[in-house]
């Protein structure tokens, strides 16, 4: 019993640290997210077969049987990170997550709460052993839909190393596919080794998943983070930017963008894909702008010329998912086939909102501004005034105190007094200003 336990143990702390290990080597990348999935599903089929092989207690043997038959559930991951390493988009619809998914769930939970297919746990060599129905449909149902998921699991990275000119895409989906092929085989063939041989050996299947995790571990690790590409690069710079960038075909419909997309408007994938580009902008500003480009393309017999290598650039306004529109500044370019013939649009959009605030700020301060100089008053040019009593003239001919016409004509305010000279002509004779001055 001690080499079954071992075994299973081993796999389990393996499990985990390579998942985690591939997993903060890159956290945000997809691959590497079901790839830390899947060795955990495994590390928990590794565990419940160390807890089963050794239970001695009936009811805690039966759980531990029921749990450890978690492999629907992992080739459900295993697909889902073959179908993200190669890059095949349809990962992004979500009846395609439900495929791979909700019928493995269904298996598991019908498992889980009555037994499925198990007969019987008896004690072998190598510990406790699961018997079960061999003519089960329900068993047969789920060996052949486990089956048709690692076959596909297998498949789909050969057919891509085939494909693909990157030797180092090559080493890597060969990892892969080895990874899926060897654990299967090596699985399938310890079934027969007792009724050829008459030798008895531990069946374990976390060794096999254990393997199954340093084959995929390394390929992952080794090929998709040390060695960059331009191509991996250049992937990824455009997907983090914070600018929308969107591929339009001919007919203005959305054929490609990155993720900036999602996160300002708001919408789905399959919101946006394949759709008018009308329905993310709102503005006329593109849309005459779009007019203007396909015209000049009929004028040139849809060939591009020097003027069409310009970038034109317009505001428009996003239209988000919430009706919200957000402005924007666009930067559309034409892109070309081989042949000349035009095959679309590069549209680059940038959010402005804290630009237009504080364009609005702005134009609010030169408004006050204005109307601030607007009511300054200020006395200039010449002013007619009467040699003898001092009055003023004003615009309309009229004759004013002068006091009058500075306070309406300034911001001076006026305030009367008497000079020396006029107090002594009004005031020289009294004796209480003779007192004064003394």
């Amino acid at each position: 019993m001690i080499l079954p336990l071992t075994i299973s143990f081993v796999a389990f702390v393996v499990c985990l640290l390579i998942g985690f290990l591939v997993y903060y080597q890159s956290s945000k990348k997809m691959e590497h997210k079901l790839f830390l999935a899947l060795c955990l599903v495994n590390a928990w089929m590794a565990l419940s077969e160390f807890l089963f092989i050794q239970s001695a207690e009936p009811a805690y043997t039966l759980f531990w049987a029921k749990t450890n038959i978690l492999p629907g559930l992992a080739v459900s991951v295993a697909l889902h990170f073959v179908f993200a390493l190669t890059g095949i988009g349809i990962i992004r619809k979500k009846w395609f997550l439900g495929i791979v998914y909700i019928p493995n769930i269904m298996f598991y939970l019908y498992i889980l709460f009555t037994g499925g297919a198990i007969i019987d746990i008896v004690k072998g060599q190598w510990g406790n052993e699961v018997v079960y129905n061999v003519q089960s449909p329900f068993l047969s149902m789920v060996n052949l839909w486990i089956s048709i998921f690692g076959l596909l699991s297998f498949i789909i990275p050969l057919i891509y190393y085939f494909k693909t000119g990157d030797k180092k895409k090559k080493k890597q989906l060969a990892y892969i596919s080895l990874g899926f092929f060897l654990p299967t085989v090596m699985g399938s063939a310890i079934y027969f080794v007792k009724p050829l041989t008459g030798f008895d050996v531990p069946r374990v299947p976390s060794f096999f998943t254990m393997l199954l995790e340093l084959l995929l571990g390394y390929a992952v690790w080794k090929f998709g983070l040390l060695d960059l590409n331009p191509a991996t690069a250049v992937n990824n710079i455009v997907e983090t930017i914070s600018d929308m960038l969107l591929i339009i075909d001919r007919k203005r419909k959305i054929v490609s963008y990155n993720n900036a997309v999602l996160k300002l408007s708001s919408y789905q994938h399959e919101e946006i894909i394949d759709n008018n580009i009308n329905k993310l902008f709102s503005g006329n500003g593109l849309h005459l702008l779009f007019d203007r480009l396909d015209a000049s393309a009929v004028d040139n017999d849809n060939k591009k010329t020097v003027d069409h290598y310009i970038v034109r650039h317009v505001e428009d306004a996003l239209i988000t998912k919430n009706s919200e529109m957000i402005p924007v500044n666009i930067s559309v370019s034409v892109l070309y086939e081989k042949d000349g013939e035009k095959a679309g649009y590069v549209l680059v959009a940038r959010d402005i909102t804290s630009q237009k605030i504080a364009e609005n700020e702005n134009n609010k301060l030169i408004a006050e501004l204005r109307e601030a100089m607007e009511n300054v008053k200020t006395l200039k040019g010449f002013i007619p005034i009467c040699a003898k009593c001092k009055k003023v003239r004003d615009d309309q001919g009229y004759w004013g105190q002068i006091e009058k016409y500075i306070s309406e004509h300034s911001e001076a305010l006026i305030s009367h007094g008497i000079c020396p000279e006029c107090a002594e002509k009004l005031y020289g004779n009294e004796d209480w200003y003779q007192h004064k001055k003394e």
